[in-house]
């Protein structure tokens, strides 16, 4: 008996909590509910009854909540509350009730399904929906004789009880009601899930004129699984795929569900539709390489229709074309080739780079005409897919291409070159080299790494006293190549130990993470008579090397004047994972520097996760 004292709200505190719901701020307001909810009792239920009937709104609502949590210990009060000669009240009760689901004040709701009142009449059945009762029911079937707002609510409640005897008369309310009632109907069976009801519903509707079916259709459809799909399309096949049809050709922005389910039918026709809308889409879309999945699965049914596609919309072709790649569907060379020398830069472009994936003969009148095109880009693939396909036939216009024309091109041009007569390209590349211009040079130097080091080696030493010095530079990253050669680690030893050091020997040490270099990237490091770069790219290659035996050479790197060597600093000590830097790196949280504050932050952030 003391535990209950215990857990009872006392006058004064009852009164302060009343007080507060109906004058408090939002958080006295959200205090009052959770103490009230957390001591409930019949007393707390008759304070907060009356709060319903009050002006201020607010007041009505944490009422209305309260009841709706704890209004079963008082439960005679809330159902009295259906007899108050307010309107609104009566409207609270049912509510609270329906939420509360109490089965001794079902007879009490019941009443009120005749109330003089429409609103209370919708929420009482509402509310009766909460029970799975016969009496419920009962009265649920005589409130779709209601107005058709209120039958829909009826409708609704039913469909929740899933009670059988529901069934027969949402069957006749689905045939001969209103459209709005008949579609809640229709929803509400479709709820039952239940074969047989939802096969009576698809016999119904292959009946009805198209006009009348439609919106039930796309009702149906917006939540069908696949089982029903199967017995819908069965049942009413013909009629769902025109729906459908009509449906996605008429509105190309209608969603990708149906556009998957219209491709169940694997017709021309669904091709058609689903085509003409990537023709209307965005390819920047999310949707749209969705769709044009769906389209490419359904190759098996279009793959003839190809040359009347492209000959019908010019918006038709790059899908088309996009999804022989995805399918890896043949195009005969004669129509690829009409296709090329009529279409888009975009679409040329997407057929030369992909011709192996989709061409069904030998391709050269393509690649022929692609080669002369205006467009780098489609001249750039036309070379590479020479070599690709071994194309010796054209040999002779690719070494013209390697030796004239825009680099991107030559580029291609020579990586071709190679694949076809390799003793051929180089030779080219020794000429090049040897007495080529800087463009020459630079072609070299974009294929170095197809060959190997021996092939390599004399180029690289030639051009490494190159009088051009962004060609000397370049040529450093070749060297990275082949380190496992001897020769070309003592090129970057001797480079690392020149007083000028280059900032591309540096980064090539960092990329390769070459630790043996650790003691002499510190002595550059730490030299600042060096220029500031050439320091920090050796800072950065010591930070990927993760050695703790650093931490004292980053540690003191924070002392320097610069502030990029000291974020440098900071984030090499954060790869070390070690605590003992963040006494060290605390100070830069108040640094006025933005960057260096801002860094500072982030991995002080970090190092305290350990």
């Amino acid at each position: 008996m003391k535990k209950q004292e215990k857990g009872r709200i006392s006058k004064g505190k009852m009164a302060r909590l009343i007080k507060a719901l109906k004058e408090g701020d939002s958080f006295d307001k959200e205090k009052a509910i959770e103490t009230l909810v957390a001591f409930p009792d019949k007393t707390v239920i008759e304070q907060v009854i009356p709060l319903l009937d009050g002006n201020v709104t607010q007041a009505r609502m944490s009422a209305w909540e309260v009841l709706k949590k704890v209004g079963h210990h008082n439960i005679e009060a809330v159902a009295a509350l259906l007899d108050h000669e307010s309107e609104d009240i009566r409207v609270y009760a049912a509510e609270i009730l329906g939420t509360l689901k109490e089965k001794s004040t079902l007879p009490q709701l019941i009443k009120k399904i005749h109330d003089e009142s429409p609103n209370v009449r919708n929420v009482v059945c509402i509310a009766l929906g909460s029970f799975n009762d016969e009496i419920a029911v009962d009265a649920l079937l005589e409130a779709l004789h209601d107005d058709d707002w209120i039958a829909f609510s009826a409708i609704e409640a039913l469909g929740k009880t899933g009670n059988e005897r529901a069934v027969k008369p949402l069957l006749a309310v689905f045939k001969d009601g209103s459209e709005e009632v008949s579609l809640a109907a229709c929803e509400g069976l479709m709820g039952f899930n239940d074969e047989k009801i939802k096969n009576e519903i698809f016999d119904i509707l292959k009946r009805w004129e198209p006009d009348k079916r439609g919106i039930f259709v796309d009702i149906i459809l917006d939540k069908v699984d696949d089982e029903t799909f199967g017995n819908m399309k069965e049942r009413m096949g013909q009629e769902v795929f025109e729906h459908l049809f009509n449906s996605v050709r008429n509105d190309t922005g209608k969603p990708v569900s149906l556009i998957r389910l219209l491709a169940h039918f694997r017709r021309t026709e669904a091709c058609d539709a689903i085509l003409y809308v990537l023709s209307s889409m965005n390819p920047d879309d999310e949707e749209y390489t969705e769709v044009l999945n769906v389209f490419a699965h359904l190759s098996d049914v279009w793959k003839d229709r190809i040359a009347y596609y492209v000959e019908q919309n010019e918006g038709y072709v790059m899908p088309v074309i996009e999804s022989c790649k995805i399918a890896g569907v043949e195009i005969a060379e004669a129509l690829l080739l009409k296709i090329f020398l009529a279409t888009s830069m975009e679409v040329k472009r997407e057929i030369i780079k992909n011709l192996p994936v989709f061409l069904k003969g030998g391709g050269l009148s393509v690649i022929k005409e692609a080669i002369k095109d205006p467009d780098g880009h489609v001249r750039g693939d036309a070379l590479t897919v020479i070599g690709i396909m071994s194309l010796e036939v054209m040999k002779d216009d690719v070494i013209a291409a390697v030796r004239k024309g825009f680099l991107d091109v030559r580029i291609h041009a020579l990586k071709a070159l190679m694949r076809l007569d390799f003793d051929n390209g180089l030779e080219l590349i020794r000429t090049f080299v040897n007495s080529g211009s800087d463009d020459d040079k630079r072609l070299y130097l974009a294929v170095a790494k197809f060959g190997d080091a021996d092939n390599n080696f004399p180029f690289v030493v030639k051009l490494l006293s190159d009088e051009d010095d962004k060609i000397r530079r370049a040529v450093i990253g070749v060297i990275g190549y082949f380190l496992d050669d001897e020769r070309y680690m003592a090129m970057l030893v001797k480079l690392l130990m020149d007083e000028n050091i280059s900032h591309e020997t540096l980064k090539v040490i960092r990329e390769k993470r070459l630790t043996i270099f650790r003691d002499r990237l510190q002595e550059i490091f730490q030299d600042t008579d060096k220029e500031l770069w050439t320091r920090y790219y050796a800072l950065s290659a010591l930070s990927t090397f993760e050695d703790g035996s650093l931490f004292d050479t980053f540690v003191n790197g924070l002392k320097d004047d610069n502030s990029i060597i000291k974020i440098a600093c900071i984030k090499a000590l954060a790869d070390l994972n070690d605590v003992r830097a963040l006494e060290h790196i605390y100070p830069f949280a108040q640094s006025d520097d933005n960057d260096v504050r801002s860094t500072a932050e982030f991995v002080i952030g970090r190092l305290e996760g350990f």
